[in-house]
């Protein structure tokens, strides 16, 4: 469980970041490019990472008040130093890594506290990605979370493409993994 409580931003206070309307913030969140949560009363929260996930999609500069803050990456790394170089990248490009040693407990914190970024090492051929991906992209919370999977099984990679991912390298492709998630 997470120490702090997570940063929640009002529709308006979105708003004030860009300059813009509060109409144009809750427009954003209607329309999808903004991901928030919804309390059972109707209000509106959006986390600090979603904003810059929306800059990103959209090549709008972050707003400065927002300018260090460095978005979560969960990665899944079953075989203990296997990811390093993928740790190492996630971090170049500005993540906040936090490392997992089991699918589940990666899982868990991604229910709790959503990541921009999801880096699975898939060692256990059960292991059903499409069926995660699919998932991910059912909860608003993690619609907009990058999924990864690193696979030393270069058949597996194949399949892996196929199941909706937003990428899948062998363990040699770290560069090409950095690539991908800086832009």
């Amino acid at each position: 469980m997470s120490d702090e409580p997570a940063i929640l931003l009002r529709l308006a206070e979105v708003a004030k970041l860009f300059q813009v309307h509060a109409k144009t913030a809750y427009y954003w969140y209607r329309s999808g490019r903004l991901s928030g949560v919804q309390s059972p009363g109707g209000l509106i929260r959006v986390r600090p990472e979603d904003v810059v996930e929306m800059c990103r999609a959209s090549d709008t500069p972050v707003p400065e008040s927002l300018g260090a803050f460095r978005p979560r990456a969960h990665v899944v790394e079953v075989s203990k130093g296997a990811l390093r170089g993928f740790v190492k990248a996630a971090k170049s490009n500005g993540f906040e890594v936090h490392t997992y040693g089991s699918l589940f407990d990666a899982l868990l914190a991604t229910g709790e506290t959503p990541p921009a970024l999801l880096v699975v090492e898939v060692t256990d051929p059960g292991i059903d990605i499409a069926h995660l991906v699919a998932a991910l992209r059912r909860r608003s919370a993690t619609r907009r979370t990058r999924v990864f999977a690193i696979s030393a099984d270069d058949s597996a990679l194949v399949r892996m493409r196929e199941a909706g991912l937003d990428g899948a390298f062998g363990l040699g492709d770290v560069a090409s993994f950095g690539e991908a998630i800086g832009g």
